[in-house]
């Protein structure tokens, strides 16, 4: 039986698989559902891909449409996952396996909106193409088309692990604030720390999966993080804007914020409800406009958080007095931010910080300071075969690759350690 791309048989459909990669959420796989058995194996001669979406050009700060080819790595025969499928057991599903790189959007399901400067998720359209004749449930397939028609979903890999809720906040001074937060809670028995990882300004919004996998918060809850805690509650508040409003929906001039109150009670009442967060093990951290919350909370909260990691923070150390000070120097405290950050600058904010705490003899307190922010998976390489390099903000990377150490230990067993 053969078919055609105007008949094609309504029962095949894709859906997209998204993961949490180093610089952000990518289309790393497109499994399809033929529905009916599939009678040979496959690889990725047997198909072609194409995509389009709108994107943004951050030269002209203007919309732009992009489409393109994108290389296949391999297909074969999967589960509905997209796991590869054993030769001997039956299967309707394929998987096509995407190459990805950081400069490629087309693989990107976020699309960067300029008039509210938050990432929005917007799939790509994807055009399948069956490049030679597949064999199914002893017929022979000999032309396939399968377009935006035909997607079925896109599962955002990892986020399944958090619980996703909304919570309301009545502000004296601001009104009514709602806010959405994503919490991953593990399952060993006994007490656990709990860890608050705040977005970045381009992650806010009312959709907790753009903070989990903007900054890849998902590889917090991974076995192997979740071992160097002996399990950790992970809670990870989201805004609508940013962090760093102070209510005028303008950049902060003096280190206040809207959102202060607010998410110092979420984070109450999430120690509150769950009993077996150890009181004495919260840590806070977060990049950018995570990082100027996390100062701003360990003022409006003293002694409550047992470690702090500000990553390229941007609360600015003019704006702190001797009293906020004094208050600081009590928290242990791990600073990360790149030399050439042209967003935030290292000089003005954790560079100043750290000399001034250091010169008050802050007990407890270290600062990475990075040259370059590169791939270190070896897989991404730039136009002249060295290793890829991030944007110099980008300080986020290696702390949520847990590749941040001193001469002694990693900032990830430093947390660990830590108790109020």
């Amino acid at each position: 039986m053969t078919k055609t791309q105007t008949d094609t048989p309504t029962q095949i459909t894709y859906s997209v698989h998204c993961q949490g990669y180093d610089w952000g959420p990518v289309n790393h796989k497109i499994v399809i559902d033929f529905g009916q058995v599939i009678d040979e194996q496959v690889d990725a001669s047997f198909f072609e891909v194409l995509g389009e979406k709108e994107g943004y050009d951050w030269s002209t700060k203007m919309p732009k449409q992009i489409k393109g080819k994108i290389d296949l790595k391999e297909a074969y025969l999967s589960d509905s996952t997209g796991q590869k499928q054993p030769v001997e057991l039956p299967t309707t599903y394929v998987a096509l396996v995407l190459q990805v790189h950081p400069d490629a959007p087309l693989t990107s399901p976020f699309v960067f909106n300029p008039q509210l400067f938050l990432n929005q998720k917007r799939q790509t359209m994807y055009t399948i193409t069956l490049k030679k004749p597949l064999h199914i449930n002893g017929s022979s397939l000999n032309e396939l088309v399968l377009t935006n028609q035909q997607f079925e979903k896109t599962v955002y890999e990892g986020t399944e692990r958090f619980l996703q809720k909304e919570f309301l906040y009545e502000d004296a001074e601001f009104g009514e604030i709602t806010m959405h937060y994503a919490l991953f809670e593990p399952k060993a028995k006994g007490k656990h720390p709990l860890i608050i990882l705040l977005h970045g300004a381009g992650e806010g919004g009312t959709d907790p999966e753009i903070a989990l996998l903007g900054n890849k918060v998902v590889a917090w809850a991974d076995p192997e993080v979740q071992a160097m805690f002996g399990g950790a509650y992970l809670l990870v508040p989201q805004v609508p804007d940013m962090w760093m409003n102070d209510g005028s929906g303008g950049y902060t001039q003096d280190g206040t914020s809207k959102y202060t109150r607010a998410v110092s009670r979420l984070i109450d009442e999430a120690v509150q409800t769950f009993e077996t967060i150890y009181p004495t093990r919260i840590y806070l951290g977060g990049g950018s406009n995570g990082g100027f919350m996390t100062i701003n909370l360990l003022l409006r909260k003293p002694n409550f958080f047992a470690a702090a990691f500000p990553i390229c923070q941007a609360y600015k150390t003019q704006w702190l007095d001797q009293r906020q000070l004094e208050g600081l120097k009590e928290v242990p405290l791990w600073l990360t931010h790149g030399i050439h950050d042209q967003v935030v600058s290292f000089n003005e904010h954790s560079q100043s910080l750290y000399e001034t705490l250091q010169a008050m003899n802050h007990p407890n307190l270290h600062v990475t300071a990075l040259e370059a922010i590169t791939d270190e998976t070896g897989c991404y390489q730039d136009g002249t075969g060295a290793p890829y390099r991030y944007n110099d903000h980008w300080a986020w990377i290696p702390v949520y690759n847990g590749e941040i150490a001193n001469e002694t230990q990693s900032l990830f067993h430093w947390l660990a350690k830590q108790k109020r």
